[in-house]
């Protein structure tokens, strides 16, 4: 049980020093954790009790849980959303609180070992992309690699908003192309910059792309990204009516999170 005393003494502290109110219950969790040094996951009853806490004694409705990033994935022939608030502190983060799929499903992801594993490790890589994206604005990059990265990102949302809903949208397949197209230019840019030349001779090519990218980065064909590319449709077909399987449109969203999580942690270095 967390002190009511404690929660009051800190939030007198967060009113001396000017805390926004939804910022407050993030910061406590901080504190706590560095405190009495335990790790605080977001579902236990301690994180739950300062929240309810701060609900109470701040300004009403500040202290929703903010979003890091939403992505989707596929399960049982059908997209799910996977949803990561945004992290303050040291806190221990349930793999499948934020998956928006039936416990019984989960429960059957969960004892299948193999599908376990795949999920843990997307899991971990679209986190990893999101925290990632957050910090963008403090590295050292070019505003023209910024640019392309934020673009790139906002087709990765369009790809994620196309899918989440009930109704398929094959509208997804476009977006994560060009998310993968940008995420490559972007890291092409930031090593050894994007002459207009240079992107002319690319083009709207996945495969030329791609070879930039493994030439510069040295890369073996990771999770076999290059076979994967070939599934993509030529951007000249976007008018076209698309006709494209589930297990397909998964591979595309799939690989523009990848592309996305490698670009990202590259340019953090």
């Amino acid at each position: 049980m967390v002190s009511k005393d404690w929660l009051v003494k800190l939030n007198k502290e967060f009113h001396d020093i000017g805390i926004e109110h939804k910022y407050r219950p993030w910061k406590a969790l901080d504190k706590y954790s560095k405190e009495f040094n335990i790790p605080v996951n977001l579902q236990s009853d301690i994180a739950k009790e300062i929240f309810e806490w701060f609900k109470i004694h701040t300004k009403f409705d500040s202290q929703k849980i903010s979003v890091l990033y939403e992505t989707i994935y596929f399960y049982d022939s059908e997209f799910w959303l996977l949803t990561f608030p945004q992290i303050y502190g040291q806190v221990k983060l349930d793999i499948f609180a934020s998956l928006e799929m039936p416990n019984s499903l989960k429960q059957k992801l969960l004892e299948d070992k193999r599908e376990l594993y795949i999920y843990t490790e997307y899991w971990k890589k679209s986190l990893d992309y999101g925290l990632k994206l957050k910090e963008m604005y403090r590295f050292d990059m070019d505003s023209s690699v910024i640019d392309l990265i934020s673009a790139a990102s906002q087709d990765l949302r369009s790809a994620v908003s196309d899918l989440k809903g009930t109704q398929l949208n094959s509208s997804a397949v476009f977006s994560s192309r060009m998310a993968v197209e940008k995420f490559f230019k972007a890291y092409i840019n930031l090593k050894q910059g994007l002459t207009k030349q240079r992107a002319k001779k690319i083009n709207h090519d996945l495969s030329k792309c791609f070879e930039e990218f493994i030439k510069i980065a040295g890369f073996i064909n990771i999770e076999n990204i290059e076979e994967k590319l070939s599934i993509f449709p030529r951007m000249d077909e976007r008018y076209n009516k698309l006709e494209i399987s589930r297990e397909d449109l998964w591979d595309c969203f799939k690989v523009a999170q990848l592309v996305g999580t490698i670009v990202m942690k590259e340019c953090a270095i």
